[in-house]
């Protein structure tokens, strides 16, 4: 298998399951929404962490600067593949941010590289991953590879001292990129709703609206050459309306991302505070190397034009580390 990209600490397990009936919710725009799951049509966002860093082994902040995987967080992310089923032919779309840690997870993931580390020689097919900047770490500006334990006041102080030591005048009012929560959540949302207006336009050849439900046909061949493969497990998954995307990306950003769109179905005791320059406090949502999370974004109304859809969220499985027992 040949995985291809296009470019458009380890932890105890948190896992929480979620079967328990939809509650009613606000969309992105804020209106309330019918709790009904009539609208089957979905895509379902798997969201999965990198691996395991040695940045976050020395428990530095990483934010956009990139960091190889260690060798647990391979065996990770191969134990994660094992343990949900992530082979290639489960998804409609795969992505991951541009950050080379999250491409390598991604590969390792959709099975092209072996538990020794090498890319698989004998190729049987060809799997696109597209890899998005969107998707990326949030920005962390001055904590960037500092300890942790900083708090953003104290690694600027640290940054200024080192200015003024090494004397670069090219730096000066040069600051490293810090980016809000605000930030990283337009940019993922931008990205989620051009996918969701790709998966509508796609059902729209082998669908029918009735009664302000979306019908899917028998017939659910029709894909996009250059992300999926014509397979019988792909078929049924249209067929049932469930268009799975796979998505690599970062605590920081997951963290946001799963805060904005599931804020009110989070367990009570995780804290949805934005975490500001500091970074993430006590209480809020732990999002742990090749943990998943699974959330399905119905769409509310679609009318073909470039305007995004409307859509609402309902968490399915929340930061699962079941594999870890497998590592």
């Amino acid at each position: 298998m040949s995985v291809m990209g296009s470019d458009h600490h380890p932890s105890e397990s948190a896992t929480v399951l979620l079967d328990r009936e939809y509650e009613p919710l606000h969309n992105n725009n804020n209106d309330a929404v019918d709790n009904t799951d009539a609208v089957r049509l979905r895509l379902r966002l798997h969201l999965v962490r990198h691996g395991e860093t040695e940045s976050n082994r020395q428990n530095l902040v990483l934010g956009q600067t990139d960091s190889p995987l260690t060798p647990l967080g391979v065996r990770q992310a191969h134990a994660a593949s094992r343990a949900f089923g992530l082979e290639s032919s489960s998804f409609w779309r795969r992505y991951t941010s541009d950050l080379p840690r999250a491409q390598r997870t991604a590969t390792i993931l959709l099975g092209g590289e072996s538990s020794e580390g090498d890319a698989l020689s004998t190729p049987t097919i060809i799997i696109m991953v597209t890899n998005d900047e969107r998707l990326r770490e949030r920005a962390k500006g001055v904590r960037e590879q500092r300890d942790k334990s900083l708090t953003y006041d104290e690694a600027m102080k640290l940054h200024l001292a080192e200015v003024n030591h090494n004397n670069n005048n090219s730096n000066n009012g040069s600051m490293p990129l810090l980016e809000s929560e605000t930030e990283v959540w337009d940019r993922f949302q931008n990205w989620m709703e051009e996918v969701l207006q790709d998966m509508l336009r796609l059902s729209n050849h082998h669908s029918s609206m009735q009664h302000g439900s979306i019908t899917i046909s028998n017939d659910g061949t029709m894909l996009e050459q250059d992300q999926s493969s014509d397979t019988g497990i792909m078929a049924q998954s249209r067929r049932d309306g469930i268009y799975d995307v796979l998505v690599v990306s970062h605590s920081g950003t997951l963290r946001t991302v799963i805060g904005k769109l599931v804020r009110d179905q989070l367990p009570s005791h995780i804290s949805t505070v934005p975490v500001g320059k500091d970074g993430a406090k006590k209480g809020s949502l732990h999002v742990p190397n090749t943990s998943r999370t699974i959330i399905d974004i119905f769409p509310n109304t679609f009318d073909g034009s470039t305007n995004a859809p409307k859509w609402r969220a309902k968490l399915v499985d929340l930061t699962n580390t079941s594999h870890f027992d497998d590592i």
